[in-house]
């Protein structure tokens, strides 16, 4: 189980550091040089409790501490965005996922906590760390030369860090963007579409490619999808597992083909206008809430919302390279 730590946890965490510190030269202290003493450990924890930005995530299995991930805020303005980590697991309870679980877990939080920045350092040699951490979407940053003596022998460590949805950070597209263009669309698609006589909407290209009906009965089907999803991370715990589905299944079985493209249109704008409301109703602080793709890789709301207005200007590419110039199957744009 991951949890947040409680102040009832300072004896337990104590040796759980304690052990870590004894089992593993990859912590940055030695076999007992940890000095702290319960009643700091009880003070530290209270602390870091009251802080907004600044937590500690346990793992508890067996009726014990068995891995942990600190979260360290910073203190300054300029920083309170960004924080620190240290992490360790026992050995003993090594891949079981309990670093990945911590490491969602921490996701979840920050989302919740307005991080958008997380860092961290790690021995050049601790392959099994790297590897959990860029796994985790850490990228390596710069390398602290001879930063530590272990065992006798002088030791780099790469800078890791992870920023949480870079293109919201530096301002590329907000949500108030996406919620224009996705409006702006409601309005130029329909109109777009209206040149379509119904046998040019019903042309396939080529067999197993979709027809224009089809290609905006896909839009609608990605529509009811998303939607979904826009409303369920709003109040599931995140990271929502951000599943695929099988679309030309879907487009088969609503039978777009044989359905008239004035109502194809109208589902479409009707799910669309509907998606631009939760979208503009949605706080900004939950803009950074998480989704988990299959891959295992973490993406925002914010994302989502801007990957559902190029998955749509995508396939509206396709329907423009048949847009008929008089109404026959036959004639395309050039």
């Amino acid at each position: 189980m991951i949890r947040e730590i409680l102040a009832s946890d300072a004896a337990a965490f104590l040796a759980l550091n304690k052990e870590l510190d004894q089992e593993t030269a990859y912590m940055l202290y030695e076999e007992n040089e940890r000095a702290t003493t319960l009643e700091q450990q009880k003070k530290m924890i209270t602390t870091f409790l009251k802080m907004p930005n600044s937590t500690i995530l346990v793992a508890e299995q067996d009726g014990r501490l068995v891995g942990h991930l600190s979260v360290i805020g910073g203190s300054v303005n300029r920083k309170k965005h960004s924080a620190y980590l240290a992490v360790g697991v026992l050995q003993s309870y090594g891949n079981r996922g309990i670093g990945t679980s911590l490491f969602k877990e921490m996701e979840r939080w920050a989302a919740q906590s307005g991080i958008k920045r997380v860092e961290l350092t790690v021995m050049t040699h601790n392959e099994p760390a790297i590897s959990l951490y860029k796994k985790m979407g850490f990228e390596i940053e710069g390398k602290k030369v001879c930063s530590l003596v272990v065992d006798g022998d002088l030791a780099d460590e790469y800078y890791m860090g992870k920023v949480f949805d870079k293109n919201v950070l530096k301002g590329e597209m907000n949500m108030e963007m996406t919620i224009v263009q996705l409006n702006e669309w409601v309005i130029k698609l329909p109109k777009k579409l209206e040149v379509f006589s119904e046998v040019a909407a019903s042309n396939r290209p080529a067999p197993k490619k979709w027809s224009p009906k089809e290609i905006v009965g896909h839009l609608c089907d990605s529509a009811i999808h998303n939607l979904q999803r826009f409303i369920n991370v709003q109040h599931e715990k995140t990271p929502l597992a951000l599943t695929s589905y099988k679309q030309n299944e879907w487009v088969e079985l609503q039978h777009y083909q044989d359905t008239s493209m004035e109502e194809i249109v109208a589902l479409w704008r009707s799910l669309n206008k509907q998606i631009a409301s939760v979208l503009s109703h949605i706080p900004t602080e939950k803009h950074m809430y998480q989704f988990e793709l299959e891959d295992g890789k973490f993406v925002s709301l914010q994302w989502l919302a801007k990957d559902y207005i190029a998955h749509l200007e995508h396939h509206i590419k396709q329907i423009d390279a048949q847009l008929p110039l008089g109404g026959e199957v036959n004639e395309k744009r050039t």
